[in-house]
């Protein structure tokens, strides 16, 4: 505001993200608007890029950049090394560094401060996926997002495997529900996990009839898929992080040995995790209480 604080700290009292972006975008008074995570790092010219990029494309309702996802420890390079590659995050060209242009969905996402009148805003019965339903909202209004290699923020992954699980199956859970909010939101690659688990179910429940071989068959399919993906991560170059930030995702010489069956035995068990979570998402849910 003219004459005003240029920084404002505002309360959540939802505790969740959506009503806390809310709350931002309403007091917001600048032509665009911009919304960071906790798990997000930026450089100090982050935001000078984001704008200048912004202000390039002006066919686009809004901009953002690639995630380069570093890990701490043992477990946060495999973390990292599977968020990064395209076997665990499908075609999340963001996280992925395969192609910019445009694209679905963006994060950390710099929008022209009018999208939020044509659009409305996040939707706050969702807990997690509600960018997702936001970009579906956004693109099915006309809208188009920019991804630009010129922005870029860092990740810092879960340092425990458990960690990871954990966001499978919170992500997992959450994409159904942001979809039936607004449809579009899962793209065709969010439902290979739940075709899996769901195939899996199936082979189990048909045991007494067909025997284990069918399912043994899917599960090493599934197995040296893994293994491929795991000796292919761990062959890439990795991403050089800004200074003071922790290693990047690829396994030093050192480390590959351990690296290559950790990472995918991570594949497999965040594949299936996160398919049996889109199958409960599927569910009907209790109402929220507020």
């Amino acid at each position: 505001r003219e004459g005003g604080p240029a920084l404002a700290v505002l309360e959540n009292r939802r505790k969740t993200l959506a009503p806390g972006w809310n709350r931002g975008v309403g007091a917001a008074r600048a032509p665009a608007v911009l919304r960071l995570d906790a798990h997000a790092r930026v450089a100090p010219d982050f935001l000078a890029r984001t704008l200048a990029v912004l202000a390039a494309r002006p066919e686009a309702w809004g901009v953002g950049g690639r995630i380069v996802t570093v890990g701490e420890g043992f477990w946060g390079r495999v973390n990292a090394a599977l968020l990064a590659h395209p076997f665990g995050v499908g075609g999340s060209r963001f996280r992925t560094g395969r192609g910019f242009g445009w694209a679905d969905t963006v994060p950390y996402a710099a929008y022209r401060r009018w999208v939020f009148d044509v659009v409305g805003r996040f939707d706050e019965d969702l807990d997690r996926g509600e960018d997702l339903a936001f970009h579906a909202r956004l693109r099915r209004a006309g809208g188009r997002l920019w991804l630009d290699p010129a922005i870029e923020s860092v990740y810092v992954a879960r340092p425990t495997l458990a960690g990871l699980l954990r966001k499978a199956w919170g992500d997992g859970l959450w994409n159904p529900r942001a979809a039936r909010r607004a449809p579009g939101a899962m793209r065709f690659y969010h439902f290979a996990p739940p075709a899996y688990a769901l195939a899996l179910a199936l082979l189990w429940a048909a045991l007494p009839w067909i025997g284990p071989l069918p399912g043994l068959a899917l599960l090493a399919l599934h197995a040296a898929a893994s293994l491929l993906a795991a000796l292919d991560a761990s062959r890439r170059p990795a991403p050089t992080p800004p200074e003071g930030e922790p290693q990047a995702a690829r396994a030093g010489q050192g480390g590959r040995l351990a690296f290559v069956p950790a990472l995918a035995l991570a594949f497999m068990l965040f594949h299936l995790v996160r398919g049996v979570a889109v199958v409960a998402g599927l569910l009907p849910r209790p109402a929220r209480r507020v």
